[in-house]
């Protein structure tokens, strides 16, 4: 028969409780560790002199526990393979969005193809890290108040709390891919106006 995975904990002065358990086994383990079931394998009192309380000795209670524990698999992710043309565009306050991936699906990033004929809204994420690759059209982005010039094949990274927008030439629709780092949010982007 099998045996499965323990893990023992000694504690002082303190009652265990599910919570204190469970928060010391992640503490020891790291995450992905899921306690079954814990018990008092024994428990020890006695008096000591505790520093900062003068030459009084005071009880002390030491508790042995030991837990039973399993470790869980993380979640195996699939590839992802899309075709734009599989992709329904939605309008965006920045343009036209074609979500290519989720955050469901790949939480640590997340890929768009964008479009845009008029200038989009100012804005910002507080935690988003974006880089557009533009593929067509011309225009500007406004990083933080000052212009910078946009062609076909132009790169633009844009950290966390950079205020920013685009404004495309007249006559031009501006496309790229944009990959945000960790997957974009609706609730990370912050419009300025």
């Amino acid at each position: 028969m099998r045996r499965g995975l323990w893990h023992r904990i000694v504690i002082h002065n303190v009652n265990p409780s599910d919570e204190l358990v469970n928060e010391i086994l992640r503490q020891d383990l790291g995450r992905g560790v899921q306690m079954k079931k814990w018990r008092v394998e024994k428990s020890v009192k006695y008096e000591a002199t505790v520093m900062g309380c003068g030459n009084v000795p005071l009880p002390q209670r030491e508790s042995v526990i030991v837990v039973d524990y399993e470790k869980q698999q993380p979640r195996r992710r699939q590839p992802v393979v899309k075709h734009l043309l599989d992709v329904a565009g939605v309008l965006d306050v920045c343009g036209r969005i074609f979500t290519m991936t989720t955050k469901e699906q790949f939480v640590e990033a997340n890929v768009v193809f964008w479009q845009a004929k008029t200038p989009s809204c100012e804005h910002y994420h507080k935690k988003v890290t974006e880089v557009y690759m533009f593929v067509s059209g011309s225009g500007r982005v406004v990083l933080n108040g000052k212009e910078r010039r946009i062609l076909n094949g132009t790169v633009v990274l844009i950290p966390p709390m950079v205020k920013h927008y685009v404004v495309p030439d007249e006559f031009s629709t501006v496309e790229a891919w944009v990959v945000a780092v960790p997957s974009w949010d609706a609730n990370d982007q912050f419009l300025t106006k």
